[in-house]
C-alpha cells in the first residue's frame, strides 16, 4: 500500500498527480460506485493519517485534508458507515476504578488538580464523593477501560482527593471507547478526526499552553515540597472538614492528615498511573465535549492500521 507524504498529497489535491489514472475530482464524483481496488485512495488518506506523529504535526496534516471537500468526503465514507472496517464500541454509561486508568497526555497541572477541591469551590468536594463522580457533569472519556482519551484533570481531582474511601478503590463515571486491536495513539488520532469531520468548516485549534515541568504533578521537578507547599497555601476550613467528614475510616483526623493525604496521592499518581509512552502535550488532546455528535459517529471508523 502506498503511503502518501504531505507534499505528494498537496499535489493530488491540486490536481496535479494522478490516482488510480484519476484525479481527486473524478474519484470523487464516482465515489458512490468505489469497488475495489478504487478504495485505494481512502486506504492512503487512512496510511497518511496513521503514520503521523500525533502531535503537533498531526492536527496540521488533519485541518490541510479536512480543508477539501473531496478528501472530508472520502474521509467521511471511511471514519464511520458503511466503508467502516474497524468497529469500535462504546460503553456510555459504565464506571472505571480511578487508580487503574492511564493519561494519554504528559501533562497533569497541578493548579486544575488540586485548586477546585482545596477552595471546595461551589461544592466541588461533594461532587468528587459522590458515587460515581461525574464532575461537571460530563464522564471522563477512556479506551479500552485503561487509557483516558479526555477528562485527564477531572480524573486527576478525583485522583488526588479521592483516589481511596473507607479504604477502597473508588470508580468514575465514564464513556469507554473498547477495540482490542487498537493502540492508545490510535484511538486519539480516530477521536481527533472524527471531531474535526464533525465540526467542520471549524479547523481544530491547539490549547494554548504554558508548559512549567515545575506545575506538572507527571514530572520529578514537581516535588513533594512544592506540592505541599500549594496545598498548605490553599486549603480551605470548608475542604479540611469535608474531607474528615468523608475520610473518617481512612485516619484523617485534623488538617495535616487531610493535606498528607491528598499530597500522598499526587505522588502515587506519579508514580503508578504515568501517562504512556510517546504522549502527546496537552495542547493537541482531544475535547470531546465539543462534538455532540461524537459518540455516534465513531462508533464505526475506518481501519488505520
Amino acid at each position: 500500500m502506498k503511503i502518501y507524504k504531505i507534499d505528494e498529497f498537496a499535489a493530488i489535491l491540486e490536481g496535479k498527480q494522478l490516482v488510480n489514472g484519476m484525479t481527486l475530482d473524478e474519484i470523487s464524483d464516482k465515489y458512490e460506485r468505489f469497488k475495489g481496488s478504487d478504495r485505494k485512495l481512502l486506504h492512503s488518506v487512512i496510511s497518511l493519517l496513521s503514520n503521523t506523529d500525533y502531535a503537533p504535526e498531526y492536527l496540521e496534516v488533519l485541518n490541510r485534508l479536512l480543508g477539501d471537500k473531496r478528501v472530508r468526503n472520502i474521509m467521511r465514507k471511511g471514519f464511520g458507515g458503511s466503508w467502516g472496517d474497524t468497529r469500535i464500541g462504546v460503553s456510555e454509561k459504565t464506571t472505571v476504578e480511578t487508580a487503574s486508568v492511564i493519561p494519554t497526555q504528559n501533562e497533569i497541572d497541578m493548579t486544575k488538580s488540586l485548586k477546585w477541591g482545596l477552595l471546595d469551590f461551589k461544592g466541588t468536594v461533594d461532587m468528587i464523593h459522590k458515587n460515581p463522580p461525574m464532575l461537571k457533569g460530563v464522564p471522563i472519556v477512556t479506551f479500552n477501560g485503561k487509557y483516558i482519551v479526555d477528562g485527564h484533570h477531572r480524573w486527576s481531582q478525583i485522583y488526588c482527593f479521592n483516589k481511596v474511601m473507607d479504604s477502597k478503590p473508588t470508580k468514575f463515571a465514564a464513556i469507554d471507547f473498547v477495540n482490542r486491536e487498537l493502540d492508545p495513539l490510535d484511538i486519539l488520532k480516530i477521536t481527533q478526526t472524527t471531531i474535526g469531520l464533525d465540526l467542520h468548516p471549524e479547523k481544530i485549534v491547539p490549547h494554548v499552553t504554558t508548559k512549567n515541568p515545575q506545575n506538572n504533578l507527571l514530572d520529578e521537578s514537581c516535588t513533594e515540597d512544592i506540592i505541599y507547599e500549594y496545598i498548605e497555601k490553599n486549603i480551605t476550613d470548608s475542604c479540611v472538614e469535608k474531607m474528615l467528614a468523608y475520610h473518617e475510616k481512612d485516619g484523617l483526623t485534623d488538617k495535616r492528615s487531610v493535606m498528607e493525604f491528598i499530597l500522598k496521592n499526587c505522588i502515587e499518581m506519579r508514580k503508578d498511573n504515568n501517562c504512556i509512552k510517546n504522549a502527546p502535550d496537552r495542547g493537541s488532546m482531544p475535547q470531546t465535549d465539543a462534538d455532540d455528535e461524537l459518540i455516534k459517529n465513531i462508533k464505526n471508523t475506518s481501519d488505520i492500521s
